[in-house]
């Protein structure tokens, strides 16, 4: 990713991160809180939605090795423009 990176606040707004931002990092341990209660969370999950249909994976580190679950969360980077 380069020596030099930005943390930024999350406005779960794609459209205004595409303008800004190259690349997203996300853990399960947020998404999947979103993802389990949608109405709750309708633009979260909208979010994340987008971000699986219009970004690039770049990178996905699973939660499971040979088969077992392992401590963790799924971490996925995505370039997203």
């Amino acid at each position: 990713l380069g020596r030099e990176y930005h943390v930024v606040p999350v406005s779960y707004d794609f459209n205004k991160l595409r303008e800004n931002i190259k690349y997203v990092i996300i853990s399960e341990y947020i998404y999947a809180r979103y993802k389990a209660h949608p109405l709750k969370y309708a633009r979260q999950v909208t979010f994340y939605q987008q971000l699986e249909e219009k970004a690039e994976v770049i990178k996905y580190f699973s939660s499971y090795y040979k088969g077992k679950r392992i401590p963790g969360p799924r971490i996925i980077i995505y370039k997203v423009r």
